[in-house]
């Protein structure tokens, strides 16, 4: 599977939770297989830091684009 085909499926936002020092959205695919969840940091009520990705394949997480686009190679 490319990085392409992975983006190009349908997907679904599943949870949006608002921390005292984090954001947190989580999006998945109908069937299940596939999430993605991006955090940002906040520095305090209205500044907000970094945003950083994590990728889900069938259960197993993926901290590094480079390690989640060799996961998806295997697909």
């Amino acid at each position: 599977m490319t990085e392409e085909q992975f983006y190009n499926q349908k997907w679904h936002k599943r949870c949006h939770i608002n921390m005292a020092n984090e954001c947190s959205s989580t999006w998945q695919t109908e069937d299940g297989r596939f999430a993605i969840c991006d955090h940002t940091t906040k520095k305090d009520e209205f500044t907000y830091g970094r945003t950083y990705r994590h990728y889900q394949i069938e259960g197993k997480t993926y901290k590094s684009r480079k390690k989640f686009l060799e996961a998806i190679k295997n697909l």
